[in-house]
């Protein structure tokens, strides 16, 4: 029988056949797609059993090597399945192949795997075969295993479909292989699918069980196929959740015509247990007629389309596969049978009960083209070696997730100035339905391109979430745009500090500073608040009042603008006393220091005035309000040059001239350093001439033995400490250390 697929069918099954492909190859694959569409094979291959009975010890020819000629790689595998094309439908690699009567997993089952992945990586795509982990048994055991009427196993093709389970349901003693428990002869499998690489789920799960009943005529052995059949239908009912998909596939041996009740069971809409869950549908009997007969003489060509008996004699209808009703009618969803692809691999019912499809009149091949990679003639010689009944062949197809859109966007620009427009592309990949987007500022979208305008300074992580049928995902940028604060002037701004217009001390002061390239009205405020007593900065950036102390004063002022943004200028202002003089406007001073003053006259004698000294080395010790004096003392001139300082009084510069010092030495206690080789610990005095001398010490780097560990600076009267390490040399070593501009000498013992 050939295959009769649409139009659309044929697209659908060759696009997903390059999805499960490119899915196992990490390829992209096309995203919008929902179905895959499965081939799913039975056959009863009889590896180890010859016609009539006859045993072999190896697989059989048509299955690795074809009897007369031809190698796996030109053909010789499974007789060719996979080659056919039919109505178009490229040839293609199978997905599921359920076998029966095999003679062991590393006999024959591994050997079919390799035959299978050795064509296909030779006549592509390439396929990955896998067999399943755990073969059925037979009455017996695994002694039995090894001729005669093999166990059941199966053969996947990893790149479509992913096996969940392999569930042994009536073992012949299981694993341990001791005998049937139910009194069956072969072991029954199920197995559980999901398509390669989705989410196993509830709508796309399906089950298949692998059976083989027991042969032959007769009331026992049609108790024994009932028994079976009971089996099957009330494991499904009980085990399996409600509604589920699943295939009924294997050598079912009926003997007689479709009212056998074995096959009547498999159809009915209830399990033996009488649980409604199941129901098997026959395509080639949907109706599930009990008034056809396989095992008689006939012509009927309805009849002869059903029978899947040996290749060298079309005797019997043996293999089959029944699918429950929810997977022949296709709810949607799940698993579906492609209508018109159920067939049987060699037949078209032009061949008499009886006779083989050898026959010169069989056009059953006629689907293998001539430049095809087995020829027609080749799969005649090959079927002629088969040892059993023709593999029985259909489509399906079944919902696979697409992939979830991979998130990914870009943005410009990404760093800017307040208020800053960005622009948002989105480059995200796959099957996408919808998007989100969060800017980090609070706003959100859901356009694929959007725009955002960012109104405030800051640094903003966006988020985008793109959606499809595949779920979603997120791509999250930390810190992604940057909106930064404009530059804002303020002014006056001739220099740094800026000097103000000065004033007088009991009379009215007004100033004005303003601020540009700011976002709406700025606010002012002085940093640090150290504004000309009597003085305020107001919010507008007016400094004004009446000054109180006579004085130099330095401040900033700040500018904040709505966004948060500022801008900063230093001022200094400088507010005197009326008519206030010095009794100079400058001094000179020896170079030992000394306690001086100045005298300060002022017309207003409530004029309050400060003295600021300038200098580290000038200390004021009196002078305020009114006429008097500013009384100050000048240190000891360490120096052997001379120096000046100055005095801020009311606002006016005294100056002090001081002559030069009598310079500063030292002396250090010890003077050198003397060590055993062991090393270890000393400190240092270091003694001036006077208090004020300051000092430092240095270290030469070549010296790396030496290490300061105390007193690297200081002033007067101080210590230095150090340490030397152990010396491992014979040798004695030297080094040295330069303290307050004086070479400290240290040698060390060498080792004994």
């Amino acid at each position: 029988m050939k295959k009769t697929l649409s139009a659309k069918s044929v697209a659908i099954h060759g696009l997903w056949r390059c999805l499960a492909f490119c899915v196992a190859c990490g390829i992209p694959s096309v995203a919008s797609a929902q179905t895959q569409t499965l081939r799913i094979v039975t056959y009863n291959i009889d590896s180890d059993q010859g016609e009539d009975g006859a045993q072999y010890t190896l697989p059989q020819p048509g299955l690795i090597t074809p009897a007369s000629g031809g190698t796996v790689t030109n053909g010789g595998v499974l007789e060719g399945i996979g080659e056919e094309i039919v109505n178009g439908d490229p040839a293609q690699p199978i997905d599921i192949l359920a076998l029966e009567e095999t003679t062991s997993i590393t006999t024959t089952v591994q050997t079919i795997v390799d035959g299978l992945n050795t064509f296909y990586a030779v006549h592509g795509p390439a396929a990955r075969y896998a067999m399943s982990p755990y073969q059925a048994t037979q009455s017996g055991g695994a002694t039995n295993n090894a001729f005669g009427n093999g166990p059941n196993a199966l053969v996947y093709n990893t790149n479509t479909v992913q096996l969940l389970a392999s569930v042994p349901v009536d073992p012949p003693g299981g694993t341990n292989n001791l005998g049937s428990i139910s009194g069956e002869y072969r072991e029954v499998m199920r197995y559980k699918f999901a398509p390669a690489g989705a989410t196993p789920a509830t709508n796309n799960e399906f089950y298949i069980y692998v059976s083989h009943y027991k042969a032959s005529s007769g009331s026992a052995n049609e108790a024994r196929r009932l028994g079976e059949a009971t089996i099957i239908r009330n494991d499904e009912s009980t085990n399996l959740p409600p509604n589920s998909r699943v295939i009924y596939v294997g050598d079912y041996n009926p003997t007689g015509g479709s009212d056998e009740a074995a096959y009547q069971t498999i159809l009915s809409n209830s399990a033996p247990n009488s649980v409604q869950q199941g129901q098997g549908i026959d395509p080639l009997n949907p109706s599930g007629s009990t008034a056809i007969d396989w095992g008689v003489t006939t012509t009927d060509t309805n009849i002869l389309f059903m029978l899947t008996e040996a290749s060298y004699a079309l005797r019997y209808r043996d293999d089959l596969q029944v699918m429950t009703s929810n997977v022949y009618y296709g709810v949607a969803g799940g698993l579906q049978y492609v209508p018109g692809t159920y067939h049987s691999f060699g037949n078209n019912a032009t061949i008499p009960w009886g006779s083989g499809v050898t026959n010169a009149s069989n056009t059953a091949l006629s689907g293998i083209p001539s430049n095809a990679v087995i020829s027609a003639a080749q799969c005649y010689t090959n079927l002629i070696g088969a040892t059993d009944h023709l593999p029985v062949v259909a489509d399906y197809t079944i919902y696979v997730p697409p992939p979830a859109p991979v998130a990914s966007f870009t943005a410009s620009p990404t760093s800017g100035l307040v208020p800053l427009t960005v622009s948002f592309t989105d480059t995200s990949s796959g099957s996408i339905t919808g998007r989100a987007w969060a800017f980090g500022d609070g706003n959100t979208s859901t356009s694929q391109n959007p725009t955002n305008i960012y109104l405030n300074p800051g640094t903003y992580t966006v988020r985008e979430i793109v959606s499809g049928l595949g779920g979603a995902t997120t791509n999250v940028k930390p810190n992604y745009i940057a909106v930064n604060c404009r530059t804002i002037t303020l002014s006056p701004n001739e220099a740094n500090p800026t000097v103000l217009t000065g004033g007088t001390v009991g009379t009215a002061y007004s100033q004005t500073i303003t601020a540009s390239n700011g976002i709406g009205t700025c606010t002012y405020a002085t940093t640090p608040d150290t504004l000309p007593t009597g003085l305020n900065l107001s919010s507008a950036g007016v400094l004004s009042g009446t000054p109180t102390v006579a004085g130099i004063y330095t401040f900033t002022v700040t500018a904040t603008d709505t966004k948060g943004c500022t801008g900063s200028q230093a001022y200094r202002v400088t507010m005197t006393c009326p008519t206030l003089t010095l009794s100079a406007t400058s001094v000179t001073v020896a170079g030992k220091g000394g306690s001086k003053h100045v005298r300060v006259k002022v017309k207003n004698a409530n004029c309050a005035w400060t003295a600021v000294s300038n200098d580290p080395f000038i200390t004021i010790t009196s002078g305020g309000t009114g006429s008097g004096a500013v009384y100050y003392t000048v240190l000891r001139n360490p120096n052997t040059t001379g120096r000046f300082g100055t005095i801020t009084i009311a606002g006016l510069i005294f100056t002090v001239n001081q002559r030069a010092g009598p310079g500063c030495t030292f002396k250090l206690s010890p003077k050198h350093g003397t060590f055993k080789a062991a090393g270890g610990s000393v400190t240092v005095n270091v003694m001036p001439n006077f208090s004020e001398c300051p000092w430092t010490v240095a270290k030469n780097e070549a010296f790396s033995f030496i290490t300061i560990t105390g007193g690297a600076s200081g002033v007067g009267t101080g210590t230095v400490s150090y340490t030397v390490a152990p010396n491992t040399d014979t040798d004695a070593r030297f080094g040295s250390i330069t303290i307050a501009g004086k070479l400290f000498l240290i040698t060390q013992d060498g080792t004994k």
